[in-house]
């Protein structure tokens, strides 16, 4: 089975309710030759219906800060400088394009994306430091400031995110003649 098709069966059975443990042991019955590890990955990137519902307002949240971020980026580029088409345009494309193809992918709660993507941002606080250093010395960019700020703040909604709404299978060893390893899924985010 195609990891696409997979997504597609575990995606629909989660937006019915079932948890994940329900979706995994329905889905390892229906396609016993997909590999139990990659259907426990495939579900563990996916979020149910309750969490969905549950983390939304979050979600939107985040979004809302990622666009802030992409907007003030571009103007933050433009502020009091001379505008050039080969410099500034490449700039302009850039941020953008980053920030919509990640805002998509947590649109579609993606749940890789978010623990990348929330280290990623998270590394932000090393600068942020630095920032605040500089701005308090009377030579930083109270741009910078903001931008990093912001970028921290998406790092901790997107691990947030990644903690409640995607959280880690565990394995329990079994008797091989009860299928060896056993994936269990926690219900409301307690493994790690």
């Amino acid at each position: 089975m195609s990891s696409k098709a997979l997504r597609r069966q575990a995606d629909e059975l989660l937006r019915q309710g079932w948890s994940r443990q329900q979706a995994f042991d329905m889905l390892q019955a229906d396609n016993p030759r997909v590999k139990p590890k990659r259907l426990a990955e495939t579900l563990r990137n996916l979020p149910t219906l309750a969490d969905r519902q549950r983390y939304q307002s979050t979600l939107n949240g985040m979004l809302a800060v990622m666009v802030l971020y992409a907007v003030l980026s571009v103007v933050h580029e433009f502020h009091g400088r001379e505008f050039s088409w080969m410099g500034n345009t490449r700039y302009l494309m850039l941020v953008p394009v980053a920030t919509i193809l990640l805002g998509w992918s947590v649109y579609r709660w993606q749940g890789q994306v978010f623990r990348w993507g929330g280290w990623v941002n998270l590394l932000g606080a090393v600068s942020l430091i630095g920032a605040y250093s500089a701005l308090f010395n009377g030579t930083g960019d109270p741009w910078r400031v903001v931008l990093d700020t912001l970028s921290v703040i998406i790092g901790g909604l997107a691990l947030f995110l990644a903690v409640k709404v995607f959280p880690k299978y565990r394995t329990e060893s079994r008797p091989v003649e009860q299928g060896g390893v056993a994936y269990v899924f926690p219900e409301g985010g307690q493994y790690f």
